[in-house]
C-alpha cells in the first residue's frame, strides 16, 4: 500500500486554479500586498469583487465614483480617491479588473477615514475606544466583507452627526451664491472639519460642550433635553478636545489645585507668609499617593515651588468656598477634565467665560445630577468624596466650534482659542 503525502501548498494552488478568473485574480494581486485589512474584506466575501463586472465598473461602483468625485462637499480633495473609470487595457482581463476593483476599495477606505476624521490640529482625545469615529472605518470595512452587495456600506459611510450635516448643507449654500465668502466658506470648512471627530451615533443620551461658545447640551434621543452656560480653561489654558464616559459623580470633592494655581501660591506664600493658605482651607501633602502625609507650610521650599522646581500636592478641603463647588461629575482622563459645580455663580453672568484652568465649571449642576440620575440623585452622606454611581454610563464630548447650527441659522462665535484658519482654505488635502 502506497502511503501519499500531503501538499498544502500544493491544495491551495489548486484551489486558487479552480476559481473563477475574476476572484483567482483578486486572491493573487492580495497574496502580493501587505494590506490586510483588504484582503480580509475580499477573503470573507469569497473573494468576490465588490465594484465591477464582465463589462467594467457595475452600477454601484459608478455611484461610488461619484460619491468620491464629490469629496469637496466635505472639504476633501477628490485627487486623493482618483480612480480610472474603466478597465486597463492588457492580455489578462481578469487580472486587470482585480486590480480595478481593488483600486476603488482603496479609493473608497480612504474616503470613509477621512470622512471621519478630523485634521491633526483639531484631534480629539477619546478615552473610550468605542467613542472614536475609526470605529466608523471599521463599521464600514466589516458591511463590505459580510455583505453580498457593497450598498450599505456606502449608506453607513456616508452617516454623520447632525451638526456636520448642517453645517455642510450651509456650505453648499455659501458656494453657490451669487457673491463669494471665501472667510465664510473657510470657517465652515475649519468648523466641519472639528465635527469629523463626534462619532455619527453618539449614543441615546449624551453631553456636548463646545468651549467657543462656553455652552452644554444635555442631549436625550438625538434633541436637546437642556442647555446651560459653562465656564472653559482661559486662552492660555484652553479646555481641550475630549471624549469620554461618564459613569459617576462625587459628593463633597476636594479641589487639587492646578500646578500653574501652585506656582501663584508659591510667589505668595514668599511675598506675605504661606499664612493664607489656612484661611483658604488648603493643606500641603507630601505626594499624589493615597497614604501622602499632610506637610506643615515651614517644611516647604516655596522658592522652588514659585519657580516651578518642584511639585508640591496642594488640595481644599470640601465644603463652604470649595472651587469644586457641591459635586464633581467624573470623567476619568489622562488631562485630568471633569464637568464641576462652582461656589462663584457670577462667572456665568459675563459673555467671556474663559476663567478656568482647563475644566469645565458649569451654571446648574443641580439639574445637570438631575438629568444624569433620571431624577433621583442620591443624597449627601456628609462624607468626603462621595462617590456616586449614575444609572447609565454617559457619553462627553467636549469640541471647540466657532460655526454652530443654532435655531435654524449658523451662529458664530469668537475665535478666543485662535484655532481658526488665519487664510481661507478651499479643502483639505490629506
Amino acid at each position: 500500500m502506497t502511503t501519499h503525502q500531503i501538499d498544502p501548498a500544493a491544495i491551495a494552488a489548486r484551489g486558487a486554479v479552480l476559481l473563477p478568473g475574476p476572484k483567482r485574480a483578486l486572491k493573487q494581486a492580495l497574496a502580493q500586498s501587505d494590506d490586510t485589512a483588504v484582503a480580509d474584506i475580499y477573503r470573507q466575501r469569497g473573494y468576490q469583487p465588490l465594484w465591477t463586472d464582465a463589462q467594467g465598473i457595475d452600477a454601484t461602483g459608478k455611484a461610488l465614483l461619484v460619491i468620491l468625485r464629490g469629496a469637496a462637499a466635505d472639504g476633501l480633495d477628490p485627487r486623493r480617491y482618483a480612480v480610472p473609470a474603466r478597465l486597463e487595457g492588457g492580455e489578462d482581463a481578469a487580472a486587470s479588473r482585480a486590480r480595478l476593483d481593488l483600486a476603488l476599495t482603496h479609493a473608497f477606505l480612504a474616503y470613509v477615514r477621512d470622512l471621519h476624521r478630523p485634521a491633526a490640529a483639531d484631534a480629539m482625545a477619546y478615552t473610550d475606544p468605542a467613542l472614536s469615529p475609526d470605529r466608523e472605518w471599521h463599521r464600514v470595512a466589516g458591511l463590505l466583507g459580510s455583505r453580498p452587495s457593497p450598498i450599505p456600506a456606502l449608506g453607513e459611510a456616508l452617516r454623520m452627526h447632525p451638526l456636520y450635516r448642517t453645517l455642510r448643507a450651509s456650505l453648499a449654500a455659501t458656494r453657490s451664491a451669487a457673491a463669494p465668502d471665501a472667510k465664510r466658506e473657510a470657517l465652515l470648512l475649519a468648523n466641519m472639519d472639528r465635527l469629523r471627530a463626534l462619532p455619527a451615533d453618539p449614543g441615546v443620551r449624551y453631553i456636548l460642550v463646545d468651549t467657543a461658545s462656553a455652552q452644554l447640551w444635555m442631549i436625550d434621543h438625538g434633541r436637546p433635553a437642556g442647555s446651560m452656560r459653562v465656564v472653559v480653561g482661559k486662552q492660555r489654558l484652553p479646555t481641550p478636545a475630549l471624549a469620554g464616559v461618564m459613569r459617576y459623580a462625587v459628593r463633597n470633592p476636594y479641589w487639587n489645585v492646578p500646578p500653574d494655581l501652585v506656582r501663584e501660591r508659591g510667589r505668595r506664600a514668599l511675598a506675605q507668609g504661606p499664612g493664607f493658605l489656612a484661611a483658604e482651607r488648603i493643606e500641603l501633602l507630601s505626594s499624589w499617593a493615597e497614604s501622602a502625609q499632610v506637610l506643615p507650610p515651614a517644611e516647604v521650599d516655596w522658592r522652588a515651588v514659585a519657580d516651578g522646581q518642584q511639585d508640591l500636592r496642594m488640595r481644599q478641603l470640601p465644603g463652604a468656598g470649595n472651587m469644586m463647588g457641591s459635586i464633581k461629575f467624573a470623567l476619568p482622563n489622562p488631562l485630568g477634565i471633569y464637568l464641576h459645580d462652582t461656589p462663584d455663580k457670577d462667572l456665568f453672568r459675563g459673555s467671556d467665560r474663559r476663567r478656568s484652568s482647563g475644566c469645565v465649571r458649569v451654571e446648574d449642576a443641580d439639574r445637570l445630577a438631575r438629568w444624569l440620575f433620571d431624577g433621583r440623585v442620591p443624597p449627601a452622606s456628609g462624607a468626603s468624596e462621595q462617590r456616586i454611581e449614575l444609572p447609565t454610563a454617559v457619553p462627553v464630548f467636549i469640541i471647540y466650534l466657532t460655526a454652530l447650527p443654532v435655531d435654524g441659522t449658523i451662529a458664530i462665535y469668537p475665535d478666543s482659542y485662535r484655532r481658526d484658519p488665519a487664510v481661507p482654505v478651499r479643502r483639505r488635502t490629506v
